[in-house]
């Protein structure tokens, strides 16, 4: 079975990845909480517009697009 890692960042961009195992993804979920996303440029607008972070992290099963 395969699951998803979904990931919420601040902002409402939403990010779901492939695992195949769940108790794995469960530690992967936990670790990733307050992490940027990861951008090649960013215009944070002297602060009022700060790169988005993991707010919520989980896992599920399901299959992402190809």
């Amino acid at each position: 079975m395969q699951y998803l890692l979904i990931l919420i960042y601040s902002g409402l961009a939403i990010e779901a990845q492939p695992r195949s195992d769940l108790q794995m993804c469960f530690e992967e979920a936990r670790a990733r909480i307050g992490e940027e996303l990861k951008v090649v440029a960013w215009d944070n607008m002297n602060g009022s517009n700060p790169i988005p972070k993991v707010a919520y992290a989980f896992c599920a099963p399901g299959v992402t697009a190809k």
